[in-house]
Order: C-alpha cells, then structure tokens, then sequence
C-alpha cells in the first residue's frame, strides 16, 4: 500500500501512478499516450501490441518491456533486482538532481513535480531501498547461481533506463 499510494499535496490520499499524471499535466506534457494506454489494455490488448501502438519513442518502449519481460520469467531473484537495483537503489539520487535543477531553473513552477519527486526521495532512499536490499538478500542467499542472475538483470534493467533517458533527451 506504501509503495503505490501516497499523501496528496494538500491533504487526502492519491496513488502515485495519479499523482505523476497530475504533475504532468501541470508540466504541459501531453498524457494521451498513457491514458490510450491504459485504455487499450483494460480492452484486453496485451502489453507489447499496446505499447507499440501508443508509444512512438523507442526508449519507452525498450524500457517498458525490459521490466515486463523480467515480470513475466517468474524468476524471482532477477524479478527483485529489476525494481531494487533498477529502480529503488537509483531513484534517489537521480530524483535530487531533478528535484536541483528544476528548484534553481524554475522555483515558482512545477510544484507538483517536485512532490512526486521529493516523496519517492524520501520513501525509496530511506524505507522501500532498505527493505527491498534485505528482500533481495533474502532471496538470493548464499546462491551464486541466483546472484549471477542479479547481476545480468540489473546491467539489463539499467541500460534500458539510459535508453529511455536517452530517447528522452533525444526528443526534447
């Protein structure tokens, strides 16, 4: 529950998925693309046809299916080196540097943005990271065979992420 659902700015509660579309929004940036998304599978089309129908940027695509396909191998080790290693271990600190830069380039604006930023600072860097490193731990053991498969996961899951940010900067 605390990782997908969070404080709203102002009061209340709101899922983290709602809360980085609103933010968003308040960016200019255009969410048609994750709402046809999100509408083609509820009608049942599979991940890969639906993302390659609403996703013109290879980046997204790649690091979307990279996730999806390590979901879909049901290897667990691989599956928690994925999300603590490609996602709870490096969003910190790549979050403060956005959170930085967006404060010094545009103090009045984006406050949204910063929220979602600051909240997954603060729940990644000192609560889900740390208990996602003992899962893994967990997990893997004293198993060289299972640590061998974190290690191709998570260089897998990180060049994906440098092609997303990559294709990312590409279009701006």
């Amino acid at each position: 529950m605390g990782e997908e659902t969070d404080e709203a700015p102002g009061g209340g509660y709101i899922s983290h998925f709602e809360l980085y579309l609103q933010a968003m929004q308040e960016c200019g940036a255009d969410i048609a693309p994750i709402r046809s998304l999100l509408r083609l599978l509820y009608e049942g089309v599979g991940l890969p046809q639906a993302l390659s129908e609403v996703s013109p940027y290879a980046g997204v695509t790649t690091f979307v299916s990279t996730t999806w396909d390590i979901v879909q191998s049901g290897d667990l080790p691989a599956i928690a080196a994925a999300f603590t290693l490609g996602r709870e271990a490096v969003i910190p600190d790549m979050f403060q540097a956005l959170v930085r830069d967006l404060e010094a380039r545009f103090p009045e604006r984006f406050v949204t943005l910063r929220y979602y930023l600051d909240r997954h600072i603060h729940m990644d860097g000192d609560h889900h990271g740390p208990l996602a490193l003992k899962l893994l731990e967990t997990l893997c053991g004293d198993s060289p065979e299972a640590w061998a498969r974190v290690e191709a996961t998570t260089q897998r899951v990180l060049e994906a992420r440098l092609t997303l940010w990559d294709s990312v900067c590409e279009h701006l």
